[in-house]
């Protein structure tokens, strides 16, 4: 089973749900007023044009996952990290592996601004990080 954390529109969840027809996928999101055009009927709306049966959307809040420890083998984030700051940042990736199960797969995608200066221009950079831990 795997998790999207912000899942928007629920793109990513819907994609990977249909590599992986056999497993179940949930999307979660918070949906909030910085990003009205997204929301839980669009990414049903989403999944059903996409005839996608195997992914669920839930609103949630990333830093208090309504999940038990290991739930997931498989944990995705697209351009979420990067809106979080400060102490929620780390509270968000502590809360990402307590759900995430020993050996298992976390994947995020985020944008930085990499110009000291502070100038608009953007690096697209992908972090693949895998955490595999020993089952001792």
């Amino acid at each position: 089973m795997g998790l999207d954390i912000g899942c928007g529109s629920g793109a990513l969840t819907i994609a990977c749900a249909k590599r992986n027809p056999q497993g179940k996928m949930i999307g979660i999101d918070r949906w909030g007023k910085e990003y009205a055009s997204f929301s839980l009927p669009l990414c049903e709306k989403n999944a059903a044009a996409e005839g996608v049966k195997n992914a669920l959307f839930r609103r949630g809040n990333a830093v208090k996952l309504d999940f038990p420890d290991e739930s997931f083998d498989a944990v995705t984030s697209n351009y979420v990290y990067h809106n979080i700051t400060g102490e929620d940042k780390q509270a968000l990736l502590l809360e990402t592996l307590r759900v995430l199960k020993k050996g298992g797969t976390f994947s995020m995608a985020m944008v930085t601004i990499s110009d000291a200066t502070m100038m608009p221009r953007l690096v697209h950079k992908v972090a693949i990080v895998t955490f595999l831990s020993s089952s001792a």
